[in-house]
């Protein structure tokens, strides 16, 4: 193992006795084993701004920075390959590699801050912030395992984190998204994800996006705040997400969305998901707490609050202030939770279920909500309702609406 002292701000590759982060990077490409590149104490707070290319690790490295020591990718020329992202990590060999990064602030990247191109790797990113990038963190290969500890993820144009391919293992802890397009997206199939004790602030569309198939999130002590679009969206099928000690408040489409276009052009229906929330808050999201619009989906809510959602309708029908079960064949248990004070100009201020819906209300308050009907639960013509040992009073203009024969 070779130590690497960078020396110098400027990106040159061997034009003078300085020793530049690229020049670390390929020499210690050139070497077997793991390097570790660190930076002279003069250059906290510098900026090497990158030219012309990216940096591309080939090699296990670990690289320690400094505070405010930024690594820009401004410069680079935004050709859509991997030249545009600020650091690629790519086994060409297909040995697996150990990268870690630590303590850089990564920005500007016309493409990805860190790119995972090679499978098999194992990547950790600690006390890192991504900032301006179009992708903070993007992971573009099959069976990787990436942590992410005490990072940021501040203004990237598109995803703070995505995951592009299949099979990774992924584990988010301590870490805050704030401002990007889209915070943490899955687009690949079969990923296993964990997110810890992570904030999601003001994205300009959704905090945790799910485009993929068969992927397995669990939520944990996190939370998702005053997103422009939606706190937790489904739009792929079979993913199985479990919340626990989460908060997802102030989301101006609403909380939870499970996703559906029935264009007959372009039919896009979220569809086998199983979602279980566990001892959470939804809260003050408008476009309602949680809207299961897709099909064949399950939720679960247990020891958990739906409070102060707002589901305004514009032209149609439904509603479901609190949950909205509006699509087909999906079902919903609601077990020793709370749901009050959910507002809807439509049916179901406390919860709408709609077509061939199954809904179970068991040991659960659902107090003051307000509907057009059924201020409390609305159950269609083809939706089944089971109430047990439950409170449902002081609903507007009435408690329960029940229209379906075989409840």
């Amino acid at each position: 193992m070779a130590i690497f002292i960078v020396t110098t701000s400027d990106d040159q590759d061997g034009s003078d006795d300085s020793l530049s982060l690229r020049e670390a990077i390929i020499k210690a490409n050139t070497r077997k084993g793991k390097d570790t590149i660190i930076f002279s104490p003069h250059l906290i707070n510098s900026t090497i701004n990158l030219k012309n290319e990216g940096l591309t690790i080939t090699d296990s490295l670990k690289i320690i920075g400094l505070p405010g020591l930024t690594v820009n990718g401004k410069h680079l020329l935004a050709s859509d390959s991997d030249t545009d992202n600020i650091f690629t990590i790519e086994n060409t060999t297909k040995k697996p590699l150990d990268v870690r990064i630590n303590f850089l602030t990564v920005a500007n990247a016309p493409a990805n801050g860190l790119s995972v191109v090679g499978d098999h790797n194992y990547v950790a990113v600690r006390g890192s912030i991504f900032n301006g990038n179009k992708n903070g963190i993007a992971i573009n290969a099959n069976d990787n395992t990436v942590k992410v500890i005490g990072t940021e993820f501040n203004q990237q144009e598109s995803n703070g984190f995505t995951v592009e391919k299949d099979d990774n293992y992924v584990t988010v802890s301590g870490s805050t998204f704030n401002g990007n397009t889209d915070a943490l997206e899955l687009d690949g199939d079969d990923n296993i994800v964990k997110v810890i004790g992570s904030e999601f602030n003001k994205q300009e569309e959704d905090g945790l996006e799910l485009d993929g198939t068969g992927n397995k999130v669990r939520v944990i002590d996190s939370k998702f705040l005053y997103s422009g679009e939606v706190g937790i969206e489904f739009d792929g099928d079979e993913n199985n997400v479990i919340l626990t000690n989460v908060t997802i408040s102030e989301n101006d489409g609403g909380g939870i969305l499970f996703d559906a276009n029935r264009d007959p052009e372009e039919i896009e229906v979220s569809e086998r998901n199983t979602l279980k929330i566990f001892s959470s808050t939804i809260k003050n999201n408008e476009g309602g707490g949680i809207g299961i619009n897709g099909d064949k989906n399950t939720v679960e809510v247990v020891d958990s609050e739906i409070i102060g959602n707002m589901a305004i309708l514009v032209g149609g029908s439904g509603g479901g202030g609190g949950i909205s079960n509006a699509g087909m064949d999906n079902t919903v248990e609601v077990k020793g939770s709370k749901i009050a004070d959910n507002i809807t100009n439509g049916d179901g201020g406390g919860i709408f279920n709609g077509v061939d819906g199954t809904l179970s209300v068991i040991s659960s308050e659902i107090t003051r909500n307000i509907a057009q009907d059924g201020g409390g639960i609305f159950n269609g013509v083809d939706g089944t309702l089971n109430v047990i040992s439950s409170e449902i009073t002081r609903n507007i203009p009435n408690d329960i609406v029940d229209l379906s024969p075989i409840s």
